[in-house]
């Protein structure tokens, strides 16, 4: 199963929807690392073995993040008026991908769908 860690900017009822779906997560909160830059987040989640959980946009750069180079990150395209679409396509693409088919990729969560970005 995949272990999730949500990033300071992800809502409390995304980690409630997680939680709920029964995946293991922990918040950069709960580890004291609410401050913590990005470069920061993503050596965490490699030392953890965990997939990164968003909502900044700056983590689709795959200039700044290139794809294979991490531990794998889910970006949320969300709203509070799309937030329970989006947390069910989110819930369906966590059942579909495994925490290695995740890793080192993006994988994108909108409303009406998800789509996964892998290296060329």
């Amino acid at each position: 199963m995949t272990a999730l860690l949500l990033d300071h900017c992800v809502w409390r009822p995304t980690l409630e929807c997680v939680r709920a779906a029964g995946y293991r997560c922990v918040t950069l909160w709960e580890l004291g690392r609410a401050n913590a830059r990005n470069g920061e987040v993503l050596a965490l989640t490699a030392h953890r073995r965990s997939v990164l959980l968003t909502r900044d946009a700056d983590f689709t750069n795959t200039d700044a993040y290139p794809l294979g180079r991490h531990a794998g990150i889910i970006f949320l395209r969300i709203t509070p008026r799309t937030m329970d679409a989006v947390h069910g396509m989110l819930v369906r693409a966590l059942r579909r991908f495994s925490a290695a088919q995740l890793r080192g990729n993006l994988l994108i969560v909108e409303p009406t769908a998800y789509r996964l970005r892998r290296p060329l």
